[in-house]
């Protein structure tokens, strides 16, 4: 009488959770760089704060504001949230710099999204440039890049393509 092989034996059981294991490995950066952009997309609210003073500034003064009072924004240790320390105005640029809460690979890193305007042209609206991202073309840049996270990072809205100002 020949018995029938039924089900797993114990050898391929733990043979299949060896490779989950493996593939579980491989697959945990990717979720720990996916926390850490959704930490940074989840202080969004805070960030169209700067950037609606900044455009604000620059409807009123016309000039881009030099720092916080300018763009009429709280001083930059007083706009903080879960995740960000603190939020500069400079010269345009928003600066913000990351803590609290946050990842501990992003901690005291910043991420600086800078407008882009037309010259000469007030009425087309700004757009923001964030990190490295190219420029749009026909449009000026105006602020310094203070970004020193990782670029893998960033969020990829800000890779792929400028926002438009709230």
């Amino acid at each position: 009488m020949t018995l029938i092989p039924r089900g797993f034996t114990l050898i391929e059981m733990v043979i299949v959770l060896v490779i989950i294991g493996v593939l579980a490995v491989f697959a945990m950066p990717d979720l720990s760089v996916a926390a850490i952009r959704g930490q940074i997309k989840e202080s969004g609210p805070l960030l169209d704060v700067a950037k609606q003073g900044v455009v604000q500034g620059y409807g009123a003064l016309g000039k881009f504001p030099a720092n916080n009072i300018e763009a009429g924004i709280p001083e930059p240790t007083k706009m903080v949230g879960k995740y960000v320390t603190r939020v500069d105005v400079k010269d345009g640029a928003v600066n913000i710099t990351w803590g609290n809460s946050v990842n501990g690979s992003i901690k005291d890193k910043v991420l600086t999204l800078r407008p882009a305007y037309v010259d000469g042209q007030p009425a087309v609206p700004i757009t923001w440039v964030c990190a490295a991202a190219p420029v749009p073309k026909g449009m000026v840049l105006t602020g310094v890049d203070a970004t020193d996270m990782l670029a893998k990072y960033v969020p990829l809205e800000c890779q792929a393509r400028a926002a438009t100002a709230p």
